[in-house]
């Protein structure tokens, strides 16, 4: 596709996508890159941000899911990239906050993917501050949403 289309960023993201699940981060990064240059956008920001967090680069990942972030509302993945990032740097205060986002954003949907975004962020929770009681809360909120969905899983 590239040879074909070298201006459409969709081949250097699937090239990079496919390295990525090759554990290659260093070959993931340029193609990444390069689709940035041509068509800036929050997933290919968040997949660079993950390249750079396995390459254990955090600096460089906070840098792109920063800007992951800045490019949608509704992504608890791409604030619980980040908080985790945040936390890798030992920034504790801000890793908190971008979970609590990524928290605020789980909640506002009402489907399975958020129910396990909310299950995993109390655990993170848990794990980082200790706080049974925060972890209780989104734990229950998890199964409150996950319990309308039971019906519908078979």
């Amino acid at each position: 596709m590239i040879e074909i289309a070298p201006d459409n960023p969709i081949g250097y993201e699937n090239i990079g996508s496919v390295y990525m699940r090759q554990g290659k981060w260093s070959e993931a990064i340029p193609r990444y890159q390069k689709a940035l240059s041509i068509d800036p956008d929050s997933p290919t920001y968040s997949n660079l941000g993950t390249a750079y967090f396995f390459l254990k680069r955090y600096d460089e990942a906070v840098k792109m899911y920063e800007k992951a972030v800045q490019g949608t509302t509704g992504d608890e993945y791409l604030w619980s990239n980040l908080a985790d990032a945040y936390r890798w740097l030992g920034q504790s205060e801000k890793a908190q906050a971008a979970y609590k986002r990524a928290i605020v954003v789980a909640k506002m949907g009402s489907d399975a993917q958020s129910a396990g975004s909310l299950g995993d962020l109390a655990l993170l929770l848990r794990q980082n501050r200790g706080s049974n009681a925060s972890s209780a809360k989104y734990s229950a909120s998890a199964c409150e949403i996950s319990g309308g969905l039971a019906d519908h899983i078979q």
